[in-house]
C-alpha cells in the first residue's frame, strides 16, 4: 500500500488512483455521450430514409396514376380522331351527293325548257300550214301536234315530279349536311379540350 502508483503520463508525473479513476469515468461519459449523439443521428437517419422511402412510394405511385391517365386521354383522342374522320367522311359524301341531285335537277329543268320549245316550234309550224292553206299537212301536223303534246305533256309531268324529288331530297341533303357538320364542330372542340387536358397534365408533372 505503501507504493506509488505507475505513471501513465509521458513525463514521468505520478497520477494518483482517484485522477485516474475520474479520467476513465470522463472517458466513459464522453464515450456515452458520443454513442448517444451517433445513436440520434442514426434514428434521424432512419427516419429521413422512410420519409424519402414514402416520398418515393407516394411519387411512383402519382407517376403510375398519371400514366393511366394519359393512356386514358390517348384513348379518348384517338376516339374522338375516328369519331371525326368518320364525320368528315360523311361531311364529303353528303356533300358528293349534293353536287349529283344539284346535277340531276339542271338536266331535268333543261329537257323540260327542250320539250317547251320543241312545242313552240310544232305549234309555229302548225300555224305556219294553216295559213298556206294545205289541209292534209294540216291534219297530218294537228295529229303530230297532239302526239307530240301528248308525249311532251307525260314527259313534262314525269320531269317535274323528279324535280319535285329531287328538291326535297336536296332539301334533305342540305338539312343531314347541316347536321353532320354541327356534329363535327363539336367533335373537334372536344377533341381541342382533350388536347389541351393533356398538355396541362404533361406541364404539371
Amino acid at each position: 500500500l505503501g507504493k506509488r502508483a505507475r505513471s501513465l503520463s509521458p513525463s514521468g508525473t505520478h497520477v494518483l488512483p482517484s485522477e485516474v479513476l475520474r479520467n476513465v469515468r470522463y472517458a466513459i461519459r464522453s464515450r456515452d455521450t458520443e454513442i448517444m449523439q451517433l445513436q440520434r443521428k442514426m434514428k434521424n437517419a432512419d427516419a429521413q430514409i422512410n420519409e424519402l422511402v414514402a416520398r418515393f412510394e407516394n411519387t411512383e405511385e402519382a407517376r403510375r396514376r398519371l400514366e393511366r391517365q394519359l393512356n386514358d386521354a390517348k384513348k379518348d383522342v384517338d376516339a374522338q380522331a375516328k369519331a371525326v374522320e368518320d364525320a368528315t367522311r360523311e361531311i364529303r359524301r353528303l356533300e358528293e351527293r349534293l353536287r349529283t341531285a344539284d346535277s340531276d335537277k339542271t338536266v331535268s329543268e333543261n329537257a323540260r325548257k327542250h320539250l317547251e320549245d320543241e312545242i313552240r316550234r310544232m305549234k309555229i309550224l302548225l300555224d305556219q300550214t294553216v295559213a298556206d292553206g294545205e289541209r292534209k299537212a294540216l291534219e297530218d301536223a294537228e295529229n303530230q301536234m297532239r302526239l307530240l303534246e301528248d308525249d311532251y305533256k307525260s314527259r313534262i309531268t314525269e320531269l317535274t315530279r323528279k324535280i319535285d324529288v329531287l328538291q326535297d331530297d336536296n332539301k334533305r341533303l342540305k338539312g343531314d349536311l347541316a347536321g353532320v357538320k354541327d356534329k363535327f364542330r363539336n367533335l373537334e372542340i372536344e377533341y381541342n379540350s382533350t388536347i389541351r387536358k393533356i398538355d396541362e397534365k404533361g406541364e404539371q408533372s
